[in-house]
């Protein structure tokens, strides 16, 4: 799938320059006012988009931008599709950096600013609201990123929703259905069917940006520990299952990516990433006794792109491996550590943690064992 960006007027923004030189062209429309939007199209999905104002808010490199990966193309114009019609999005699936890559790659191909919001157990009420800040020796009701989002029509990602107490996340549900939110300084955010274009602010009603969106990432509950969302807030989003690739796709993008890492050592440790899963699936159905952290899908990718700068380390697969994912950190079972080892041993991983302790006893984890 082909990326082709276009403008409103003939510009220095143009497709197929090089990622530094279509920022630059960004940066020099946007300061000079010759450009007022953007049409990027993916595929056969056109989506007009606006100019961003704050670039320093616009993610970058992210991802490629000519075109879609194979394996992540069903993703992405899935998420265009919401972004088309207005929709929020819930990008739902394993630990791991990929849905967070993913809702940043889209917003940077988009050229849309963006709010970023890690969700903890800590967060409160106002931390998606307003909060007290001393400005300038005054004490001030300062907005936060979900505010600052509706106003400035940003995209806001919210990171870890799942982790989040119940009781504060209900504070944004009105803000996800009907784009409105009663302010501490006593102003109020304004659905912008509510409010006219051109008249921001009338009284204490501020309108909503109508370009407003929000993209929530969280892990499957109960599979994982967490709070399943509230059936009200649920409804608010569309969801999308991401990060579960098959073997075909794992060798597609690291021969596409690091096409310097061996055949033999990409299978090899593709093929005990995907023989972990297996067994993880298997636990959390109850057809084995082995409960352990599911290992990170990206695996593969860590381990082949410290190989394509150390190539030297191809010799010592394990002790890569290891790192990403450390057994000897992780305090299981020992029947859990042995079969975990059987798995890797019999898809050519050889080695055991012990011996990796003996080997490097200043390793992070030695003061554990």
């Amino acid at each position: 799938i082909v990326i082709t960006r276009r403008s409103a007027r003939p510009g220095p923004y143009q497709a197929g320059l090089p990622r530094g030189a279509a920022r630059a062209g960004v940066i020099a429309a946007h300061v000079s006012g010759s450009v007022e939007f953007s049409s990027v199209q993916i595929g056969e999905l056109t989506l007009r988009t606006p100019l961003p104002r704050a670039l320093e808010y616009v993610p970058v490199l992210f991802g490629p931008r000519t075109e879609v990966p194979a394996e992540l193309a069903g993703s992405v114009l899935w998420l265009l599709k919401k972004f088309q019609v207005g929709q929020d999005a819930f990008l739902i699936g394993p630990p791991g950096p990929l849905r967070r890559r993913l809702a940043l790659w889209v917003c940077e191909l988009l050229g849309r600013e963006v709010e970023y919001v890690a969700l903890s157990r800590d967060t409160t009420e106002n931390d998606l609201k307003q909060r007290r800040e001393i400005v300038g020796g005054t004490l001030e009701w300062v907005d936060q990123a979900p505010v600052r989002a509706a106003l400035h029509g940003r995209v806001l990602i919210l990171d870890g929703i799942e982790k989040a107490e119940r009781n504060v996340l209900p504070t944004l549900n009105n803000l996800l259905e009907n784009r409105e939110m009663q302010l501490q300084d006593g102003r109020f955010l304004a659905s912008p069917l509510r409010l006219e274009e051109g008249a921001e602010e009338v009284g204490n009603l501020v309108r909503v940006s109508p370009h407003f969106r929000v993209i929530a990432l969280g892990l499957p509950v109960p599979a994982f520990p967490g709070y399943p969302l509230d059936p009200p807030l649920r409804s608010r989003f569309q969801a999308r299952y991401i990060g579960v690739f098959g073997p075909g796709e794992y060798l597609a993008m690291l021969r596409r990516d690091y096409p310097e890492v061996g055949k033999e050592v990409t299978d090899m440790v593709v093929g005990s990433v995907l023989a972990l899963r297996q067994l993880w699936l298997e636990g959390q159905r109850g057809e084995n006794p082995f409960k352990f952290l599911a290992c990170p899908e990206d695996l593969p990718m860590r381990v082949a792109k410290i190989l394509q700068v150390f190539p030297d380390l191809a010799s010592d697969v394990f002790t890569l491996v290891h790192r990403v994912y450390p057994l000897q950190l992780l305090k299981y079972e020992p029947t859990t550590h042995r079969a975990l080892e059987q798995t890797w041993q019999a898809h050519g991983l050889r080695g055991t943690a012990a011996e990796l302790l003996e080997r490097d006893p200043l390793l992070p984890w030695s003061g554990l064992s």
